[in-house]
């Protein structure tokens, strides 16, 4: 039986699907302030087989191996695509790559998880001071915006140029300095089906797609003829 591989972060890897019967009850109570309690609420539940990958192999009738991660950036995809390069089978499998935002980096010391700027405590980001934030280590050194997102699209096309039957789909509402928008396999993402129809609470308290979307987001890319 082929195969369809996915590569990606967690909104690929499925995080916090699973859980829509009580996502709305949370919000109600707590709203969107408490995600690490909700992380906890449900045990850090990761179903890949609800998120748009897992939806489209069900419908090319394809068997789904998922190798997305939370917290993957760019490059982290790149490493796991080349160590199963030769376990895929390019004539027949369909592989399909869900784009991380830049921002994103393997560090020097952690090969399990990369660093997120988003997720950089304050107090390390900027130092402390008598009370007062200071521009520290991480601000003065840490590359520019520009800089970040040079690298996430030079990485990007690396991986087409390298892995040339890889289908890279975009997941988030943005574009990209030095991007060519026509690397991807579609024009609509998870936010814009959100947006596009209209959808009530469309992210779960930690901040990812509900299964909606995510089914949405499957239709699309048959439209567009992945996996065709």
């Amino acid at each position: 039986m082929a195969k369809l591989w996915s590569f990606g972060c967690s909104h690929t890897a499925g995080y916090e699907l699973g859980n829509d019967k009580d996502y709305i009850a949370w919000f109600n109570r707590y709203g969107n302030k408490r995600k690490e309690e909700w992380y906890t609420h449900i045990n850090k539940c990761t179903t890949p087989d609800l998120a748009w990958a897992g939806r489209l192999a069900d419908k090319l009738n394809l068997e789904h191996i998922s190798k997305a991660r939370n917290g993957n950036g760019i490059d982290r995809c790149m490493l796991a695509v080349t160590e199963e390069s030769n376990n895929i089978d390019w004539d027949n499998d369909v592989v399909v790559l869900g784009c991380p935002p830049p921002g994103r980096w393997m560090g020097l010391t952690n090969d399990d998880m990369n660093v997120i700027l988003g997720d950089i405590p304050d107090d390390i980001m900027y130092g402390m001071v008598e009370g007062e934030k200071k521009v520290s280590y991480w601000m003065e050194y840490l590359p520019k915006i520009d800089t970040q997102e040079m690298f996430h699209v030079g990485v990007v096309t690396l991986i087409k140029t390298k892995y040339p039957k890889i289908k890279l789909i975009k997941l988030y509402d943005n574009s990209y300095m030095y991007e060519d928008a026509s690397i991807y396999e579609n024009d609509i993402g998870l936010w814009d089906i959100a947006l596009r129809d209209n959808i009530s609470h469309p992210k779960y308290p930690g901040g990812h797609f509900i299964e909606e979307v995510h089914e949405k987001l499957a239709i699309e890319l048959i439209k567009t003829g992945v996996g065709q």
